[in-house]
Parts: structure tokens; C-alpha cells; sequence
């Protein structure tokens, strides 16, 4: 997306793709960045070289290894940004109904996530399921896991770096 973007002093030469493919505040959804970064990738490995994918939300990165299928029926557009305790009271069903109608999925969905469980439950409910699509190409992932509330003090003091105090 551009944020904190290494500079071309910075890249030493090194080729670096999607750095511009959105302007920050532009919708950029999981299904955006594989349509993006999947040609990126058989093109890199086409030339005999060794993709590196760096950044992004776990999400974003397992739909790019993982060949994700998000589904051919779009998100409800009435669909309205609930409440953290709305989200709390509803999880459950939906967790419950999810799983009556799609029972693997658990496996493939964060349960914990309501906006997640909202969309595997709307593509359930149309008749479809997450899914994974086999790849050409293997991966090896790299992350680490940090406690919820020091990554977010740490999200936090770079956005104010970034931003400055107006956040």
C-alpha cells in the first residue's frame, strides 16, 4: 500500500512490485491482491527467480499461497459495521449456523473473527464455501506472533511517528 515504502536509494537496485498499487484510503481487498500479485508471482518464478512476498495481512498472504476461492457472490451491501457487543451476542449463532451448514470451514475461518464468520456464513448461505485451490509453486512462510496488546501499542507509536499527533 505504500506505507513506510522503501525508497529507490533504499532498494539498492533490488526489483520490488505492488509498492504503488493502491493510493492510501483506496479499498484494497484480499481478492484485489491476488488478482494483483499472482501474475507478479508466475512471472517472477517464470524467470527463474524466487518470489519473496513481504508484508500484508495474514489473510492477504494465505489467499496468495494458498489459492484461496473467495466465491462468486458478492458481499451484502446493507450489511452495517456492527457494535463490538452486538458482535459478542451474535457470534455464537452465527458461529453455530456456520458450522451447521458448512462444518469444515471451522478449520479455514478465524471463528473468533465476526466479520470473517459474517462472510463465510454469507457465501454458506448461497451455496458456496471458502476454499483452496492447489498451486504450481510451493512456499515457505516466515512470521512471528506477538501478544494482541503489545502489537497494537507498537501499530500505534508507528502511526503516530507516521502521522503525527493529529491521530
Amino acid at each position: 500500500m505504500g506505507v513506510c515504502k522503501p525508497t529507490a536509494d533504499e532498494l539498492h537496485g533490488i526489483p520490488c512490485h505492488g509498492l504503488d498499487w493502491r493510493h492510501l484510503g483506496e479499498p484494497f481487498t484480499a481478492v484485489d491482491f491476488v488478482r494483483r500479485a499472482d501474475p507478479v508471482v508466475e512471472d517472477v518464478w517464470g524467470r527463474g527467480r524466487i518470489p519473496i512476498v513481504v508484508g500484508g495481512t495474514g489473510l492477504y498472504v494465505r489467499a496468495l499461497l494458498r489459492g484461496y476461492d473467495f466465491g462468486r457472490t458478492p458481499p451484502r451491501a446493507d450489511r452495517s459495521t456492527p457494535t463490538p457487543l452486538a458482535d459478542a451476542e451474535a457470534l455464537g449463532r452465527d458461529v453455530a449456523e456456520l458450522m451447521r451448514l458448512a462444518p469444515d470451514v471451522g478449520e479455514r475461518v478465524d471463528l473468533h473473527n465476526p466479520r470473517r464468520v459474517v462472510r463465510a456464513l454469507e457465501l454458506a448461505r448461497a451455496g458456496f464455501a471458502p476454499s483452496e485451490q492447489a498451486r504450481d509453486w510451493s512456499a515457505v512462510q516466515i512470521g512471528c506472533r506477538v501478544e494482541p496488546g503489545r502489537l497494537r501499542a507498537r501499530i500505534e507509536s508507528r502511526a503516530e511517528r507516521l502521522m503525527g499527533p493529529q491521530l
